[in-house]
């Protein structure tokens, strides 16, 4: 599977990580972390979620 993301998606999620990380140090690690574990879930196992346009879920 191939994970395709908007071009400022990884700008935005830096800075969701700073701003939790600025209310909390350690959230913005923890953000992060999470994020990239979700990602892996669905890498794995794309077809648990549904096709919202063409081939995209």
């Amino acid at each position: 599977m191939r994970v395709v993301t908007h071009p400022k998606a990884n700008q935005e999620l830096k800075e969701a990580a700073l701003y939790y990380d600025h209310n909390s140090p350690g959230l913005g690690d923890d953000f992060l972390n999470e994020f990239s574990a979700t990602l892996s879930r669905i890498v794995a196992s794309p077809a648990r979620w549904p096709v919202i346009l063409g081939t995209a879920r």
